[in-house]
């Protein structure tokens, strides 16, 4: 038997008051007129919660059911979406080897008498629940099974009659649609989330950058803030600028900006700080490179070197960032 824990039940209660002729021997009360409006009601959903509900207030209600199941594929795997009774409490307990034929085959299956059916009397279901009337039918789109809808009378035999079979496939196919209508529904609905919670970061990503860039402008010393494994320079001060003698350096990696430096073991460290995630300090650190667009032999620097990301050896650091400092 499934699982009743295999999903959360979207349980709709039904009042048993007023649903004797639904149990009636030839109950023919899913007419044409009941079908329109049962998939009218459908086609209003717009979630798979509300649509899984609706439908089981109409098989209850009409299709002389005394209990329903609904099952929806997610993820390849059918499982229960939902059950309904009129007596209020159900579990989602099927018999198995039916879901299982009509989800292989695509064919609905309707039995007068499943205790005694050869085919599925024996099914562990049955052994438990003396089941009499039962009718399931495939859900599908396109040919393709997205559901199945599963429908037990155990109360009278012969329940459910061609004409009602007829006019519930109407119904699903209506349900179909919707699903598939539910679904796109829910993918845009997501999207515009993802959509709003991205420019929100993005907005909170300019304005902390503003602020870094603000107090990195009051800064007496010459910050820049280097990206990525290349050190890509994506921020730099009024005196990193005068440093560097005036060249445009955003966008430009610091082998790029500053190729004087090559071969003074400078990047060399850059890589180290990025790579293991260890800042790094120096006083007196002689670097030969042209101070302020001028020419000179070595200046005596400074070096700060902390990381922005808490890096530690082992982890992705494609992203990180490094902040260069020089007092």
């Amino acid at each position: 038997m499934l699982s009743k824990t295999e999903a959360s039940t979207a349980e709709a209660r039904v009042h048993s008051a007023g649903m004797a002729g639904a149990f009636s021997k030839h109950p023919e009360q899913l007419d044409v007129l009941t079908a329109i409006k049962a998939s009218q009601a459908l086609s209003r959903e717009t979630t798979v919660d509300g649509l899984t509900q609706a439908l089981l207030r109409v098989v209850l209600e009409h299709a002389g059911a005394q209990r329903a199941v609904l099952l929806l594929v997610q993820a390849g795997v059918l499982r229960p979406e939902g059950g309904a009774s009129i007596e209020g409490e159900t579990t989602q307990e099927l018999p198995e080897s039916i879901v299982r034929y009509v989800e292989r085959t695509c064919k609905a299956i309707v039995l007068a008498d499943a205790s005694t059916d050869p085919t599925f009397g024996e099914d562990a279901y049955f052994v438990q629940v003396r089941g009499r009337s039962v009718l399931c039918l495939p859900i599908l789109v396109h040919s393709r099974i997205v559901g199945v809808l599963y429908l037990e009378n155990n109360l009278l035999s012969d329940a459910f009659s061609p004409k009602r079979l007829a006019l519930l496939e109407v119904v699903s196919a209506q349900l179909a649609i919707s699903l598939e209508n539910a679904k796109l529904y829910e993918e845009r609905r997501e999207r515009a989330e993802q959509i709003a919670r991205q420019e929100a970061t993005t907005a909170t990503a300019v304005l902390e950058r503003s602020r870094l860039a603000a107090l990195f402008e009051q800064a007496p010393a010459a910050i820049s803030i280097l990206s990525g494994p290349d050190h890509v320079i994506t921020l730099a001060n009024s005196s990193y600028q005068h440093m560097s003698g005036g060249r445009a350096l955003m966008g430009l990696t610091v082998r790029e900006a500053f190729p004087e430096v090559a071969g003074q073991g400078y990047f060399e460290l850059l890589d180290r700080v990025f790579e293991t995630g260890e800042p790094f300090q120096a006083r007196d650190a002689l670097v030969r490179f042209p101070w302020g667009g001028r020419c000179a032999p070595g200046r005596f620097l400074r070096l700060c070197l902390p990381t922005l990301s808490g890096h530690r050896p082992g982890r992705e650091r494609d992203h990180d960032s490094c902040v260069r400092g020089h007092g």
